[in-house]
């Protein structure tokens, strides 16, 4: 395994953030739409990841029943897509729809969206991952898992988020045996048990155990993909949190 930075992590530009990434350590980085332009790839670390919801317009969304608000979201995540093919990377990811779109048609129209870009992501070689996320339509591994499993595609995989799964109250290593061949990417970070504050490792209530046995139970289940540290970007030194966790992540994986 080796551990990625996502580069959303810091309020800098992405180009001197992923300059910086190179220097600390980091294996390969998570981005943002719009990294390509003016990237030298020869220069720095591979991509792994393209965060194709990131800066999505505002009213845009994949479920919306507006036919104009909905094209402007799948446009938006289609072209990041293609980015990410042009980057080499391996992986793009979308988080579930709103959590207030729960109705069935909306559901529907999620659903029918999420089916045409795993078609397209499959074309491009990439592999296509939703992301579990509390606040949102599909809070919980579990729930994530069971709408994965009803789409049943080849090409759609799961994200784990270990401190979405610290907010949803389910164990990591129960999840990673749950998930079996759907996890391909994992997001590690921390908070205080109630809201998504991508805190440091260790910061919130995290105990360095449970990151043992994170690692330990992805081991087990033979992952060998990324381990990408996802901090906020508007905690006080974000630079400090990502080493931080950077240095706890690779003792970890020492010890696991």
């Amino acid at each position: 395994m080796r551990i990625g930075a996502c580069l959303w992590s810091l309020p800098e530009d992405p180009h001197e953030a992923a300059a910086w990434a190179k220097d600390v350590g980091f294996e390969a980085i998570d981005v943002d739409p719009g990294f390509a332009a003016g990237w030298d790839a020869a220069s720095g670390l591979p991509v792994a990841s393209l965060a194709i919801a990131h800066l999505i317009p505002d009213g845009a969304a994949l479920e919306a029943a507006d036919d104009t608000a909905r094209k402007q979201a799948f446009d938006h995540v289609r072209a990041g897509m293609t980015e990410a093919a042009e980057l080499n990377a391996e992986f793009v990811y979308l988080p579930p729809a709103s959590e207030s779109a729960t109705d069935p048609a909306s559901r529907a129209r999620f659903r029918e969206a999420v089916v045409a870009l795993t078609e397209e992501s499959a074309r491009l070689g990439l592999k296509f991952g939703i992301e579990h996320f509390p606040g949102y339509a599909l809070p919980s591994v579990a729930e994530t898992l069971a709408f994965v499993e009803d789409v049943a595609h080849p090409n759609l995989y799961i994200l784990l988020d270990i401190g979405h799964a610290q907010i949803s109250r389910e164990s990591v290593p129960d999840a990673v045996a749950a998930l079996g061949d759907l996890l391909t990417f994992v997001h590690f970070d921390d908070n205080r048990g109630e809201l998504d504050d991508h805190l440091a490792l260790l910061d919130g209530l995290q105990q360095e155990q449970d990151l043992v046995d994170a690692v330990r139970a992805l081991r087990r289940h033979g992952y060998d993909g990324q381990i990408s540290i996802e901090m906020n970007p508007t905690l006080p030194d974000p630079r400090d949190a990502m080493v931080r966790s950077f240095e706890i992540l690779k003792r970890v994986m020492a010890q696991a």
